[in-house]
């Protein structure tokens, strides 16, 4: 079964978070809310992959499947949109209670706005983003 993306649509090794990564997230790191995720955005240096990580606490979703689908949300929106997102940017995705009730296209959504919200899209994607048809 083909992949929305591609090939390219996989989230790789580089691509995810570390241990040290989630801490520089928190320590330097600014916070942005969202409806069912809070990010935190991070300008890493250089213009290497976009990269993701993921928190999901047991006091927001107490049952360890409700956890475990949050995260497949988040990680998979961000699968399907990390070619928008600019390169550098290190993104921390942490779940909110609103979460358990949405869709994948729906966190896919509201994901891609957050990108458009905090400017890091890429420029070529914000050429995308914009309505076609004539100007007034």
């Amino acid at each position: 079964m083909a992949t929305p993306g591609g090939a390219d649509a996989r989230l790789r090794r580089g691509e995810r978070f570390l241990r040290a990564d989630y801490r520089r997230a928190f320590a330097e790191g600014k916070s942005f809310p969202s409806r069912s995720f809070v990010g935190w955005i991070v300008r890493a240096d250089g213009d290497g992959p976009a990269r993701l990580g993921v928190v999901v606490s047991k006091r927001t979703f107490p049952l360890s499947v409700e956890r475990s689908r949050a995260r497949r949300l988040m990680r998979e929106a961000f699968r399907q949109s990390k070619g928008e997102i600019a390169g550098g940017v290190w993104l921390l995705l942490i779940g909110r209670r609103r979460l358990a009730k949405s869709s994948s296209r729906d966190v896919t959504r509201e994901l891609r706005a957050f990108y458009g919200r905090n400017g890091i899209l890429r420029a070529n994607a914000a050429k995308r983003v914009a309505p076609e048809g004539p100007t007034p």
